[in-house]
């Protein structure tokens, strides 16, 4: 029976027949392992690579991923570790731990010629989203259900197991003799997840709905309904983006204030979000709810404000939102010899490795050596979250502020999630 739903699954995603090459993420808990075995037995004979991630977070992990490995390539299913690298985190562990998940996975998939990832996320975890996002105040955006495909770094992201119970799984393991790892933090009462379990599970909800599952199944319908709503946002959000905001190349928005006034509030909280989400550079989630209404009811105001790593105030008849560094230093990595990232927002591509000798943060007095400024009138904060680069030639810019960054250098700015969010798939 199980088997027969997951075909049906599968088949609503359309994947390519060409398509043989796919990952799945595999924890060793029973979702992600029965969901490797449903793939692995499907009629579709995909090349399956299995995929954990070692979070380092407790002294279990390195064993608990050795076990998984043995297990998925005793199944005949191909299996790599990626271990996450990280210093001692000290504060929301689960958000931080979900950031590097997928980017660990997607980055894999995109070295490995892999379109398409699998996640084992099934009806409970819609439920237990549904109830957090509303204790934390959520809207429309963070009520709808979780979606059965997103688009992450040009990874399709696939969650064929949404209308799935975890009962389900378990039970179909068992009838295949095949073992599991039960994490423990699943059950540490300091994380809401498990304190949203355990009311779900209580005698005192039990009195309201004897049956779990079938508490399980009307919180998710209600998640799909707004499901519904979202997606009429979406459409709303996305032409008020079209009408009256720019994205400009330096990697900041504005946006007309007196149109912005005129949408509705839950257009304009969404359009708030997604400018934050994309100008921050840093991050793929969204802001809460609560700040968020605050910098809403206050968007007109010329004071700086702050929000997700980024500064906003109204001038002009525009409101701005552009990267804040107070908090944030700018960070330098290469992607190569010739391309550098400058605060994971802005790609340098030059001609060759000796073309740029050196880039540093834009100071005041840095601007002095500049000898030919656009007369484009760009805020001078704006200017900060821009690198100075010096070449090997001796000669000085900021890209967008003065010639010579066409010359032997392309610079770009790469958001790390898009304005426009499109990436967002629901099965009716």
């Amino acid at each position: 029976m199980l088997y027969k739903k997951f075909e049906l699954e599968l088949e609503k995603f359309s994947i390519p027949t060409s398509t043989k090459k796919i990952a799945v993420a595999v924890s060793g808990g029973s979702d992600s392992t029965a969901l490797a075995m449903l793939l692995k037995d499907s009629s579709r004979k995909f090349d399956i690579t299995a995929i954990t991630i070692d979070h380092d977070l407790r002294s279990e992990s390195k064993k608990e991923s050795e076990i998984t490995k043995e297990q998925m390539e005793s199944l005949g299913i191909t299996h790599a570790t990626l271990k996450w690298e990280h210093e001692e985190i000290r504060s929301n562990i689960q958000k931080q731990a979900r950031s590097a998940r997928i980017n660990l996975l997607t980055k894999y998939c995109n070295n490995n010629d892999i379109e398409y990832m699998f996640l084992a996320h099934t009806k409970n975890d819609v439920a237990e989203t549904f109830l957090m996002n509303m204790l934390r105040g959520s809207g429309v955006y963070g009520l709808s259900s979780i979606p059965h495909k997103t688009i992450f770094n040009g990874i399709s992201v696939l969650r064929p197991l949404l209308s799935t119970h975890k009962n389900e799984l378990r039970d179909f393991l068992k009838s295949q003799n095949l073992n599991w790892i039960e994490d423990p933090s699943n059950k540490n009462p300091s994380f809401l997840r498990t304190k949203v379990r355990n009311l779900m599970e209580s005698k005192e909800m039990k009195e309201i709905i004897d049956d779990p599952g079938a508490l399980i199944d009307r919180i998710s319908l209600n998640a799909n309904n707004v499901s519904r709503a979202r997606e009429a946002l979406e459409k709303t959000h996305n032409d008020a983006i079209e009408q009256i905001s720019i994205l400009h190349k330096e990697g900041y928005v504005t946006i007309n204030l007196e149109s912005f006034i005129d949408l509705s509030e839950e257009t304009g909280l969404k359009m708030l979000s997604s400018c934050l989400t994309t100008v921050s550079g840093t991050q793929e989630y969204t802001p809460r709810m609560e700040p968020l209404k605050t910098l809403y009811n206050n968007i007109s105001s010329t004071k700086i404000q702050t929000l997700w790593g980024c500064e906003i105030t109204s001038k002009d008849g525009l409101i701005y939102i552009y990267r804040e560094l107070g908090k944030n230093k700018p960070s330098l990595k290469q992607l190569s010899n010739r391309e550098p990232l400058w605060d994971g927002r802005i790609k340098i591509t030059a001609e060759s490795s000796n073309v740029i000798k050196s880039m540093e943060p834009v100071k005041p007095e840095t601007i002095n050596k500049i000898q030919e400024i656009h007369s484009k009138k760009i805020p001078k904060r704006i200017w900060k979250t821009l690198p100075l680069i010096t070449t090997y030639d001796t000669k000085v810019y900021v890209p967008f502020l003065n010639d010579g960054d066409s010359r032997k250098f392309s610079v770009k700015f790469l958001p790390l999630v898009p304005l426009k969010r499109t990436s967002f798939f629901h099965f009716k």
